[in-house]
């Protein structure tokens, strides 16, 4: 391959991601702002924030790491699955949301050592809201029913 056609593939696979994501910004400001309503493309568009962001402890289809219900020697949990074998899907979006941007120490749960980094000085909000769009993606069709209706009372915050 020549070096042009090298330099070529280098610059166009860098801004594939950001041609990406701007198109995610485009829809989100498309549907109004706030809670941007489920779409192809803003699914896609937190596929590729996933992959970015979360994919090496998640996983590239939501797996998870092996044996992430086993307490660490740390005290802490490896990252679960977000996939439709995962819990995730029983959380509302407001939750989801919240752990993402702020992390999991964020619960404030007893004796619970989270690992989960907050990704809120990382992502944009909307980045965040795309990602967990993606994730429910990797549900199966009564689990996105179920989830949606949970956050009926927890919603995407405004």
């Amino acid at each position: 391959m020549e070096l042009s056609q090298r330099i070529r593939k280098m610059v166009h696979n860098s801004l594939k991601p950001l041609i990406l994501t701007l198109a995610l910004l485009l829809t989100v400001t498309a549907c109004g702002g706030g809670s941007p309503a489920f779409t192809e493309q803003v699914a896609t568009g937190g596929r590729v924030v996933y992959q970015q962001n979360c994919a090496s402890c998640h996983g590239l289809q939501g797996e998870g790491q092996p044996g992430w219900q086993i307490t660490q020697p740390d005290g802490r949990l490896l990252a679960p699955p977000h996939n439709d074998t995962g819990h995730s899907w029983h959380h509302p979006d407001g939750l989801l949301f919240g752990i993402v941007k702020n992390g999991g120490a964020s619960l404030n749960i007893p004796k619970f050592e989270s690992g989960m980094p907050a990704f809120g000085e990382e992502l944009t909000d909307e980045e965040i809201r795309s990602v967990i769009e993606h994730i429910k993606t990797l549900w199966q069709a009564g689990q996105r029913e179920s989830q949606a209706e949970i956050s009926q009372n927890f919603p995407f915050p405004e």
